[in-house]
């Protein structure tokens, strides 16, 4: 088993990778509607990034450390709000796909980028250090979701 606080850090680390994307993203956005600029192409980038990424590394939570938690009682409540945060990120996505102007686009693209942030927060804090309570070999876990995204 390898050090779960060394897989924990890569988890972490991957997740800031994929708020600081979704944060430019966010920021291009602001940035082309502030000067007039057509938005669409910028909000299908993050529709794209939402497809190719977001979305698929949230399923393959689902089946993989979720699953892993589902039978401690103490983790069961995180993890419903997980999946509802997850249901969310999916409904705000839809939402920017629908955006009929640039300021609903700008607000899902705001929603997608503040509700993934706290979300990994959760997942960080909470869900993984509960994980390694049990004694969940987190390697094999990230293993399992490389596979599941690999694919997807």
């Amino acid at each position: 088993m390898a050090d779960n606080a060394a897989v924990a850090q890569a988890i972490a680390r991957h997740h800031a990778e994929m708020v600081q994307q979704l944060s430019t993203l966010t920021e291009q956005l602001t940035h082309v509607i502030r000067h007039g600029d057509a938005w669409q192409d910028v909000r299908d980038q993050i529709q794209g990034y939402a497809d190719r990424e977001l979305l698929p590394h949230a399923a393959a939570e689902e089946s993989t450390l979720y699953a892993r938690g589902r039978d401690d009682a103490t983790l069961i409540p995180l993890i419903e709000s997980l999946l509802a945060e997850h249901r969310a990120l999916r409904r705000w996505r839809n939402r920017l796909v629908e955006a009929l102007d640039a300021a609903e686009a700008l607000l899902a693209a705001g929603a997608l980028r503040a509700l993934f942030t706290e979300h990994a927060g959760k997942e960080e804090s909470w869900l993984l250090p509960g994980l390694v309570r049990r004694d969940v070999d987190l390697e094999t876990a990230l293993g399992a979701m490389r596979s599941a995204l690999a694919g997807s």
